[in-house]
């Protein structure tokens, strides 16, 4: 898309597009995360919580790794509603 000549419906949709993306991907890291919780490697690799191992391994900020860890563990007893994170 050539920005400088796209009309705003099409700036539109290319966001809503990128943010299905998102949303998918985030779904997957968040299956990954419950893994890792599942499988102790925060404990195996010397943090004391998933949060930490979150922020070190993501390189995120802690407000963003108690969010996923949060969402992750959430998400683990809601498959609607991981199953529409999923979809985006």
């Amino acid at each position: 898309m050539d920005i400088k000549t796209a009309t705003n419906e099409s700036i539109e949709q290319e966001l809503l597009e990128y943010e299905c993306v998102i949303a998918q991907a985030r779904a997957e890291q968040l299956g990954l995360l419950r893994e890792v919780d599942r499988r102790q490697m925060p404990t195996g690799a010397g943090c004391g919580s998933l949060g930490e191992w979150v922020r070190g391994r993501l390189d995120v900020a802690p407000e963003t790794a108690r969010d996923l860890v949060a969402t992750a563990r959430h998400l683990e007893v809601l498959p609607d509603v991981e199953a529409a994170v999923a979809s985006g």
